[in-house]
């Protein structure tokens, strides 16, 4: 079973590139993960999820797991994958 934090490293691997995570939301069967670049831009795709059985990674369209969403529960996202504060 895939643990959050094991689930942001898959999908810092599977981009290998720099990205940050923004959000994370537990559904029963996997985590749903957005992303943004360095510069907190967010990318024009649909979330990622990482199933929790495999490990696998795939798209995730919001719009049809509208079920899913509704009963999901956000979770804290380990601080080494968080987008740093900018100190002005």
């Amino acid at each position: 079973m895939i643990d959050i934090e094991t689930a942001c490293e898959i999908i810092f691997q599977y981009y290998k590139e720099e990205i940050y995570i923004t959000q994370v939301m537990n559904i029963e069967y996997g985590y749903v993960i957005c992303i943004c670049d360095t510069n907190g831009e967010t990318f024009d795709v649909s979330p990622d999820i990482v199933y929790k059985e495999t490990g696998k990674i795939d798209c995730f369209f919001p719009p049809d797991h509208k079920e899913e969403l509704k009963n999901g529960k956000l979770v804290d996202i380990p601080e080494k994958y968080k987008m740093p504060l900018k100190r002005f």
